[in-house]
């Protein structure tokens, strides 16, 4: 309550919280924040979810989330007009007439009984209205039944029960992350790409699915235990030969040096492996630390031996964790940027790959640095030693104006760097660049919508409106490559169709020139 929150939502996704469960929950929080209205979600695979809202709201939450009747039960919510009717029985104040809601529900659930037949194919097929296996799985209910569908619609409906009952395997194996969007996704898909290899849990005979895989390097956290570490740098691995074909597709055109890359990525991965290891057991301390802290403030005695099992565990690793120095020092491995110290031991540790950098010259320090950052784990937050998004979404819509030649024929002109209609596409290219380019579509065909931005912003609103992009000086310079037009000038219909020319910026020239220039260079240097 005193960070601003308006409301506390129990998000139960699969189902699984059982009604004295949520009752002790929904009590402690209200006891708490008395203030705060509490909000209850839940599904109905396990069959749990109409108990446990009546006892969610007997102990004093405000919400339920609930579906209409036609798309509730399964993998769905309880149904509404139930609801609607039990809290009118049970003496509570909805807040409106009870019979007006059932009739305005009627039509809506008849509009879906109607035109079922036209959607069945989304619905979750169950034997019967309830899965108690989810129970024991957890998988959220808006998920479970997407996944029935997909593997029905793509001749793979059979395995259906072996992805189930393998899904809590497949999770262990990861850290037993939450399963909740996004983990849930890919815990489920890497299970389906087993089950559809033969296999019943993750192994060298099934892919590893890309999100499986960035939850195995550390890039989308810390899971709450330690993954399987052989599927860890079966993940490393691959995401560093992987970089050949796509961020140093330049280093794997040269066969010899793509060659000792692959032939060694096994050493590179397990001197990394070991090069990390301080700093990793630096983060199981903490989190053992913290785990500690939360169980001896919530109750020492019921959790007395959590408690000594976390102890142990840290007094273990007491004397094999990094200092800050050292956690500094890796942290800019991470970045690309390591002190002279640490890259003369990254040559000498890394064999056969560090040499192609000290003796034979055939691989960029820049580019041995990538490598030794995709060989190893992620510790800290990815957000941390990524370049910044919005400086690579800038460059991104700089260069979609190019490719596309708009304001040629589309008369859609892009606005200047520092304008806020330049930062507002700049956010919606970061946001939506995957897609289908929803940023490109909207700016093509929203120019000459009000901007919507400013009463969704709080008075410290990022930008000025009253400030515009400073004037640059013109140049009558014919580039090679399609001219840059500033338009934003039209003042009278007179000059509608005279653009000006404008000076590209250092930045722009580098984007457009920098791998010509780098080629050069390396011609040069040869």
């Amino acid at each position: 309550a005193k960070l601003g929150a308006h409301s506390i939502c129990v998000k139960d996704m699969a189902g699984i919280a059982s009604p004295h469960l949520m009752k002790k929950w929904v009590k402690a929080i209200k006891t708490a924040v008395p203030e705060l209205p509490v909000h209850i979600h839940s599904h109905y695979t396990t069959g749990f979810s109409p108990i446990t809202y009546l006892q969610a709201i007997e102990a004093g939450a405000s919400a339920v989330d609930c579906g209409i009747s036609t798309l509730s039960g399964r993998s769905g919510h309880p149904a509404m007009e139930v609801f609607n009717q039990t809290l009118y029985d049970l003496g509570y104040d909805l807040g409106w007439d009870y019979q007006e809601a059932q009739a305005a529900m009627k039509p809506i659930a008849d509009l879906y009984r109607e035109y079922h037949e036209r959607y069945e194919f989304c619905e979750m097929k169950m034997a019967g209205a309830v899965d108690y296996r989810v129970f024991t799985q957890g998988i959220p209910g808006g998920q479970i039944s997407i996944m029935r569908n997909e593997l029905v619609r793509n001749g793979y409906g059979h395995l259906f029960d072996k992805v189930i009952d393998q899904i809590q395997r497949v999770r262990t194996q990861v850290g037993g992350v939450a399963l909740v969007t996004p983990t849930s996704e890919h815990v489920a898909r890497q299970s389906i790409v087993n089950a559809m290899n033969g296999q019943d849990e993750t192994n060298d005979n099934a892919p590893l699915w890309p999100g499986y895989s960035e939850m195995l390097r550390g890039v989308m956290g810390r899971p709450p235990a330690r993954p399987d570490p052989n599927l860890q740098k079966r993940a490393l691995r691959e995401w560093t030969v992987g970089m050949l074909k796509t961020e140093l597709a330049h280093v794997g055109e040269n066969d010899s040096v793509a060659q000792v890359v692959r032939d060694n990525v096994s050493n590179l991965v397990e001197f990394m492996w070991k090069f990390s290891e301080p700093v990793r057991n630096l983060r199981d301390a903490q989190d053992l630390e913290q785990r500690i802290a939360q169980l001896t403030k919530v109750d020492a005695q019921k959790y007395a031996s959590q408690i000594a099992a976390s102890k142990e565990k840290l007094a273990a690793l007491k004397n094999h964790v990094a200092s800050k120095e050292q956690d500094d020092e890796y942290t800019l491995v991470l970045k690309c940027e390591p002190d002279t110290a640490t890259y003369k031991s990254l040559v000498e540790g890394t064999g056969a790959i560090g040499q192609l950098v000290a003796k034979q010259k055939t691989l960029a320090k820049e580019d041995f640095l990538k490598l030794v950052k995709a060989s190893t784990m992620c510790t800290v937050c990815p957000s941390t030693i990524l370049p910044d998004g919005m400086e690579r979404s800038r460059k991104e819509i700089e260069q979609i104006a190019v490719d596309k030649e708009f304001g040629v024929e589309d008369n859609c002109d892009v606005p200047q760097r520092g304008t806020i209609e330049f930062e507002e596409w700049a956010i919606l290219q970061c946001m939506f660049k995957h897609a289908q380019n929803i940023a490109q579509f909207w700016f093509q065909h929203n120019q000459k919508n009000p901007q919507f931005w400013d009463k969704n912003f709080p008075a410290a609103f990022p930008f000025d409106r009253e400030v515009e992009a400073t004037s640059t000086p013109l140049n009558p310079v014919m580039y090679p490559y399609r001219t840059k037009v500033n338009r934003a000038e039209r003042k009278t219909p007179e000059v509608i169709d005279q653009p000006q020319v404008v000076e590209w910026s250092e930045t722009e020239l580098r984007r457009v020139l920098q791998f010509d220039v780098d080629q050069l260079k390396a011609l040069e240097a040869k």
